[in-house]
């Protein structure tokens, strides 16, 4: 991340770009965006399935975790596809970006 606002932003909830950038390069791209697919789903045409983007998916992830709150008693994770995402899911990606980050706030 560039800058300090960059940062702030993503952790926040306010900005999915770096999320969507890691996400659709092109070592990452089929296998996280197949790994977000619920069974109904699919990213091209096909009789009895939703027809989603992968861009859909993975804003569904980042608000997954940087947005929902999970304070209530049954709302403890998000699944999505093949994936389960928690409230603590967001603090551990904080801390990986902050060994390489110098804008780390780790009391957010």
């Amino acid at each position: 991340m560039t800058n300090s606002n960059d940062f702030d932003n993503f952790v926040s909830g306010k900005d999915s770009k770096w999320l969507e950038r890691i996400l659709t390069s092109e070592r990452l791209m089929s296998w996280v965006t197949s790994f977000l697919l619920e069974d109904n789903e699919s990213y091209t045409e096909r009789e009895g399935k939703d027809l989603v983007t992968p861009n859909q998916k993975i804003k569904e992830l980042y608000e997954a975790i940087f947005i929902k709150t999970y304070e209530n008693g049954r709302d403890y994770e998000t699944k999505i596809g093949k994936g389960i995402f928690d409230k603590d899911l967001k603090n551990s990606i904080i801390k990986a970006i902050g060994f390489v980050s110098k804008y780390t706030d780790f009391s957010k």
